[in-house]
């Protein structure tokens, strides 16, 4: 495992009109989760370092927020870490599954934080 005070977040919202997530938390519900993760986390504000939301399925690659400012900030080295809601807020499709997973494998994503889990990027994550 690791030390969660020694990694750069960015925040990840998404929310969908689409069917089945409809009823999905909002993007301000999401807000207010995360910043109650990080209180109870005891993060530092300045660890993170952008906030991203976005108004998209995830069921079909090529999200706009998730490649330019999740994935591109992360592959750079400006964060190793995600602050989101649920992990489907991030992926519900095998091509961004496989590259945050590809992220975790190389060590540039070290730690995806959640409301219920922390993901390690182990094997039993």
């Amino acid at each position: 495992m690791g030390d969660l005070h020694n990694l750069n977040f960015i925040r990840y919202r998404r929310k969908s009109s689409e069917g089945d997530e409809r009823q999905v938390a909002s993007l301000q519900d999401q807000a207010e989760a995360l910043n109650d993760i990080a209180h109870r986390l005891e993060l530092s504000p300045a660890q993170v370092i952008s906030d991203v939301e976005e108004a998209k399925s995830a069921k079909e690659p090529g999200r706009p927020g998730f490649n330019r400012e999740l994935l591109e900030p992360i592959q750079r080295g400006e964060a190793n870490a995600i602050l989101c809601w649920h992990p489907d807020r991030l992926s519900r499709n095998a091509i961004d599954t496989a590259a945050l997973v590809n992220l975790l494998d190389l060590g540039r994503l070290k730690a995806i934080v959640t409301n219920q889990q922390v993901f390690w990027g182990t094997p039993m994550d």
